[in-house]
């Protein structure tokens, strides 16, 4: 993303907030956020935001905080790396309810479904669209909202994501996202004649004969439980969770007898997870012996 787009974001979700947690002592829904007559007056303003970076992403956010504070200096940016996903998550949970919650956080589109419990969260969709021209600090003025070219630069489904909550309103935007990939040890395989599996059950049987070839290997690495539920769920058609009607559909025969063969796995040493091995499982390729996969 450019640093023209990306200043033009801050200035978005700095005036409010990234998901959009209002203020303290708040207790009723705002549908859409109010923008101000004239979208910013040049006050001073403290925003609070929680997420997970580690220290290579938080220079990268430092930088673009510096550029944005050459264009509004009254607006101070305070951010703190509270822990992990989960962590980031169960403290707001926990600030929410005696209002002390920060105004803007990293999170997972079932974190900002657990925020909207409180009505806290407040929705960004009118200061995305909003034609408010405001002055910057070196005295050009900029457009508050995003343009459509500002729009399309975003991945179109990560965009989306933050409107999927029922309601058809903006809850979330993507300020950096992560995709997940599959990749196995080439040099391994081709030494022992093995196939990249197209199929659970080939994937199986893989792992067992990885397990024969090294039997102190974990052949299987995925990081989070979670997501391999819901990607399994996507991959078979079978339901889960929806926004309308039943919101709790993932407790049914087809998705039980997965989980149930990814524990036989699990118990025959074929695979791991993040939570288990207590480190990304991109870690296993690293090792020297013992742990190949």
């Amino acid at each position: 993303m450019n640093k023209r787009i990306v200043a033009s974001l801050l200035a978005l979700i700095m005036l409010l907030g990234m998901i959009g947690l209002s203020g303290c002592g708040q207790t009723a829904a705002k549908a859409n956020f109010e923008v101000p007559e004239g979208g910013y007056d040049g006050s001073a303003v403290t925003i609070y935001f929680d997420h997970t970076m580690g220290s290579n992403l938080r220079d990268v956010l430092d930088l673009y905080i510096t550029e944005f504070n050459k264009l509004y200096p009254n607006i101070t940016i305070v951010h703190e790396q509270v822990g992990n996903y989960d962590d980031v998550r169960d403290n707001i949970a926990v600030e929410l309810t005696v209002g002390n919650q920060p105004d803007l956080a990293y999170c997972y589109p079932d974190h900002v479904a657990l925020y909207n419990i409180s009505k806290r969260v407040v929705s960004l969709d009118s200061l995305i669209d909003s034609q408010i021209e405001v002055t910057r600090a070196d005295g050009t003025t900029e457009i508050l909202g995003l343009t459509d070219a500002q729009k399309a630069d975003f991945i179109e489904g990560y965009y989306n994501e933050g409107k999927q909550f029922g309601d058809g309103l903006m809850y979330t935007l993507p300020l950096s996202k992560s995709t997940e990939v599959l990749y196995y040890n080439k040099t391994f395989f081709e030494a022992n004649g093995l196939s990249v599996p197209t199929t659970w059950d080939e994937m199986e049987t893989l792992c067992a004969k990885i397990r024969e070839l090294d039997p102190n290997s974990i052949p299987l690495g995925y990081d989070s439980e979670s997501n391999w539920f819901i990607t399994m769920c996507e991959q078979q058609k079978s339901p889960y969770t929806s926004a309308t009607g039943s919101h709790f559909l993932f407790d049914h025969e087809d998705n039980r007898a997965f989980v149930a063969r990814f524990r036989e796995w699990y118990k025959n040493g074929y695979l791991t997870t993040q939570e288990i091995l207590g480190s990304y499982t991109s870690e296993l390729f690293t090792a020297e012996t013992g742990t190949r996969s």
